[in-house]
């Protein structure tokens, strides 16, 4: 959302929204709303978590005491060490440390979307690395609030339909468009899960300390082996 208001000071992103709406039959003022309700709710909550902890807390062991009692032990404990780790945030470095990094996460997949740009030859129709470099961070920013609307694994689907109508609207060919996100999610999505499945299987070590895994390998030593 941050990145969508800044490049609106020189981009008609209003315009852009509208034709999405048009071409989705949505009301342009829902679709902002699909996108930033939950943002700024969960924004909202997170803030007043941070700022009325023991309030959270009573309010959420009220809600909790319809639940079995083993279940809201086992809640109260998750909740209490959330609420714990929520504490860092009421320091004013903590929360604008956080807000530049990811400024620089959402930067750097930007940076993805502008390093393949150059290899689709983007930059002969999007004349100047200003405008194609404002156009590709708007872009960027539409395709993952479009990714908050419930989709297949890694948001494929949304990502690809409001990234794609993004860069049509700016004049760019359908079958350009398409081709380029495709191949842009792609590399997005690929490296990171096959850097996670092999982290994953050389660190068993880790994985085995979550109290979830703990109880699944019990289980399992438990399990008599079936004799042939």
């Amino acid at each position: 959302l941050f990145l969508m208001g800044l490049v609106s000071i020189f981009l008609p992103t209003a315009d852009l929204l509208k034709s999405i709406g048009q071409e989705t039959r949505i009301n342009p003022f829902v679709l902002t709303s699909v996108f930033a309700i939950p943002f700024l709710s969960s924004i909202g909550l997170l803030g007043t978590a941070v700022a009325f902890p023991e309030g959270t807390n009573r309010i959420l062991r009220i809600i909790m005491k319809g639940f079995p009692r083993r279940l809201e032990t086992k809640l109260l404990q998750s909740l209490n060490i959330f609420l714990e780790g929520l504490s860092s945030l009421r320091q004013p470095q903590t929360i604008m440390l956080i807000f530049i990094l990811t400024l620089l996460v959402w930067l750097s997949e930007s940076g993805a979307f502008l390093f393949l740009a150059y290899g689709f030859q983007l930059d002969l129709i999007f004349r100047g690395w200003v405008l194609l470099s404002g156009i590709l961070v708007l872009t960027t920013a539409l395709a993952n609030l479009g990714t908050s609307i419930p989709s297949a694994g890694g948001g494929i689907g949304p990502f690809e339909f409001f990234a794609q109508s993004s860069l049509m609207f700016f004049g760019m060919d359908v079958s350009l468009a398409s081709a380029y996100i495709l191949v842009v999610h792609a590399l997005l999505l690929f490296p990171v899960t096959i850097l996670g499945m092999i982290y994953m299987w050389m660190g068993k070590s880790l994985f085995g300390e979550l109290p979830w895994m703990r109880w699944l390998l019990g289980n399992s030593k438990n399990t008599p082996a079936i004799k042939s």
